[in-house]
């Protein structure tokens, strides 16, 4: 067999050419390894063959040398894991050599790893090396299931101890890498059902909750821990806080209060446990205050008792003011994972001495095919723009009578996910995120404690290479990030600067990253997680944020400048709410900061509400800014409820006006940042998640819209904004003949802002939703 000649995606092997010294190999055993250059003139050859290319036009190569072998099994090694399809033939291959020795036998193997399961070596080619010229090692190797999935280790071993390897240009690739594609992107033309767990008929709503307006008394309620809980009847009727609040108008005017608390986990409990069920979302509600003049945490808690110690589950949080007249909302949202013995819900937070009182409790189960109907009727309206087609000939006469059938080929919204240096060597990798995907944002090899760990050191090469390959694959960049100001992320070095120094370190951060990429990076998270951190702001003042925001618009004033935080749409984080978020980013244009876009991260570990979701997303637009899901990802072992979690995410993101992206913190599972969160395996199949992505997908893209032309020539329909082809059919009545031609055209969206696909009304209104005006798109027929 010979070798192939490789290029493109094909090619699975990092560095194979050792260009880049030893990087991506290590040596098996106790032997040494190192890289070194070789002429053309000074080490024989053998015939060219394939495995060179341009052989007869190269003057100096790169290989490695394999030294102090102790063992004939030792060699040099790459590993293999995740880039290697079952079913699906692979060829190996590499120029081997000699020093110490004549002759002797070189062998290719593949070592797979499996938990539970015996090691196993693959023999894929073996060849004679010799001392005095170069010689062409190839092979080949299929993996069954079984066999793949596991850690994969691709060395060369074989002559004894004392003998040296030389070893170039290694090579693994598929044989068809028409298969490999398909494989990989064969899911997008199939037909997936989004099927969410069984509901009962008839059971919306129900309130699982026993007397939460109170007006029996105390009933179904009790006192958890030596704390006294009292029904009353508010005579608060200077605020008339059920009146003035119109989210409340309907609200009882009694409250259950909680006092005598000596302990924070006190507060009023009720057992639901017969009227929940396991696999059920529910949401949620309460109105909350404290007493005092102090600002505190309330949480809404589940107590799971299935054996064991008890279980505590923060379902919702939020912080209410002691010196407010005013009642606060208090959402939740959860989900029984399983069969449970006694479920507890709880009221806690406040420190002993304050007293916790609630009203209109209320929880009820989730009726995901009724808001499915409601955001897909929504995403038609806000998401889909009217065109007008106009056939004309070449003198711009309308064509009457001609049939038309357009299709979507790609969509103009922003859907993205993360990317690290390491995934773009991973030709199988490479091949899903361009299928899936036309945004990247960077995982961390743009953030500072990456490009300068100390303060003498900079490495911007893994950068470097992943704007280049994002380039190449015509995919957006979202750089993240500048700086980022939660202390435990910060450079040791950065801290032990005087004040001085660190204005002058971040001045030059800023020159220096966001100049070395401009123009390349369309998005900046410039300050991560202001929220949950204060480096910056505590060492270099107040105003520190907003000057960085306009020294990084100075450098770059085409790149669009993002705030970055998490937990706004979780509920689950009082200090961390939509509401605070909008405080904060307001605070900061109002000092001149140049923001353009607000980035949610969107990490869910529970159940998400569509209900807390869409409230987080209406309080934030009200700045007038596009939001941007930065970092979404679902945590939930269970593939089919994680799936649902996901779709609920995704549609309550791609209902909303005021969304301009959503970008995905990852998807494959030996790549994912956490658990129980991957779209597709370690084998490269989709999970159930992953199938529901992919049809959300493919139900935002449109297809197969049939109709004619008016006597105008006109043809209007409705469709997502893209890329599109019109497959036109014309009618020659003179001769009865038929022609059928294909044009391409886009329909744009209708804002005019770089981020923001849909218009909505300035701060302070709930209709974010305008009329999007008609596209006219003229094709010309010669």
């Amino acid at each position: 067999m010979e070798a192939k000649q490789v290029t493109g995606m094909a090619q699975i092997i990092q560095n194979g050419d050792f260009s880049k010294g030893i990087l991506g190999w290590v040596p098996i055993g106790p032997c040494e390894l190192v890289s070194e250059e070789g002429h053309e003139e000074n080490i024989c050859r053998s015939e060219p063959s394939l495995n060179h290319d341009n052989d007869h036009a190269i003057r100096r190569f790169h290989f490695v040398r394999i030294f102090n072998r102790s063992a004939p099994w030792q060699g040099p090694s790459q590993a293999l894991t995740g880039k290697v399809l079952s079913s699906i033939e692979y060829c190996a291959s590499a120029s081997v050599r000699i020093v110490g020795a004549k002759s002797s036998t070189m062998i290719m193997k593949l070592k797979l790893e499996k938990e539970g399961v015996l090691t196993k070596y693959l023999r894929l080619g073996e060849v004679k090396a010799v001392s005095n010229q170069w010689t062409d090692l190839v092979g080949s190797f299929v993996l069954d299931e079984e066999s793949n999935g596991g850690h994969m280790l691709l060395y060369l071993e074989g002559p004894p101890v004392g003998v040296d390897l030389l070893v170039r240009s290694v090579k693994v690739h598929p044989m068809d890498e028409h298969a490999v594609r398909k494989y990989i992107t064969s899911h997008l033309d199939e037909p997936l059902e989004m099927i969410p767990d069984p509901q009962e008929e008839n059971e919306f709503p129900k309130n699982i909750v026993v007397n939460g307006d109170f007006q029996n008394c105390t009933h179904g309620w009790y006192a958890f821990g030596p704390c006294t809980v009292t029904a009353t009847c508010t005579d608060d009727r200077h605020g008339n806080w059920f009146l003035t609040q119109p989210q409340a108008v309907s609200c009882s005017s009694y409250y259950l209060k909680t006092s005598n608390r000596t302990a924070n986990w006190q507060g009023p409990a009720q057992d639901i446990t017969e009227r929940v069920r396991p696999k059920q979302p529910y949401c949620t509600s309460a109105w909350v205050k404290i007493s005092g003049k102090c600002t505190e945490l309330v949480r809404m808690s589940l107590k799971i008792v299935n054996g064991g110690d008890p279980i505590y589950i923060n379902i919702g949080e939020v912080e209410v003011d002691g010196r407010s007249t005013e009642w606060t909302e208090l959402l939740g949202s959860f989900r029984l994972e399983g069969e449970v013995h006694t479920v507890i819900l709880l009221f806690q937070g406040p420190p002993s001495g304050v007293d916790l009182s609630v009203t209109e409790v209320k929880g009820f189960a989730v009726d995901i095919h009724k808001r499915r109907k409601e955001l897909q009727a929504q995403t038609d309206k806000v998401r889909k723009r009217s065109a007008a087609l106009e056939i004309v000939d070449a003198s711009g006469k309308g064509i009457s009578g001609a049939r038309v059938v357009v299709n979507q080929k790609t969509q103009s919204f922003p859907f993205g996910c993360v990317v690290s240096r390491e995934a773009i060597d991973n030709p199988l990798f490479v091949e899903f995120f361009s299928s899936y995907f036309n945004w990247a944002s960077i995982e961390n090899e743009m953030k500072w404690h990456y490009t300068h760990p100390d303060e003498h050191t900079s490495n911007y090469e893994d950068a470097d290479a992943i704007v280049d390959f994002c380039q190449d694959k015509d995919l957006k960049v979202r750089g993240h990030c500048l700086f980022w100001e939660v202390e435990q992320y910060v450079q040791d070095w950065l801290k032990d600067l005087t004040v001085p120094e660190l204005y002058q370190a971040v001045e030059q951060r800023i020159f220096e990253t966001v100049h070395r990429y401009k123009g390349r990076v369309a998005h900046w998270d410039v300050i991560n997680e202001m929220l949950h951190g204060d480096f910056y702001h505590n060492r270099l003042g107040p105003e520190a944020q907003v000057a960085i925001y306009k020294r990084v618009h100075e450098f770059d004033p085409d790149a669009e400048l993002f705030v970055n935080d998490f937990n706004m749409l979780t509920g689950i984080e009082g200090s961390a709410t939509a509401s605070k978020y909008a405080d904060h980013i307001r605070g900061l244009l109002d000092q001149g900061a140049p923001i353009h876009g607000i980035g949610v991260q969107a990490h869910f570990r529970q159940c998400p509400s569509g209900l807390i979701i869409k409230q987080g997303l209406d309080e934030l637009a009200k700045l007038g800014l596009p939001i941007w899901l930065t970092e979404l990802d679902i945590m939930n072992s269970h593939d089919a409820r994680r799936a649902n979690d996901l779709e609920t995410a995704l549609r309550e993101a791609y209902a909303h006006p005021a969304v301009g992206g959503i970008v995905l913190w990852g998807f494959w599972e030996i790549s994912m940042w956490t658990e129980y969160g991957a779209l597709v395996d370690k084998h490269w199949k989709l999970t159930e998640a992953g199938r529901r992505y992919a049809a959300l997908r493919k139900e935002w893209m449109t297809k197969d819209v049939v109709g004619v032309t008016d006597a105008d020539g006109i043809f209007e329909f409705r469709g997502f904004p893209g890329t599109y082809e019109a497959t036109l059919t014309l009618h020659d009545e003179a001769t009865g003949d038929e022609t059928t031609i294909t044009k391409s055209f886009e329909i744009t969206p209708n804002s005019q802002s770089k981020t923001a696909c849909c218009s909505y009304q300035q701060e302070g209104t709930r209709d974010f939703f305008q009329p999007q005006s008609l596209q006219w798109v003229r094709l010309v027929i010669a």
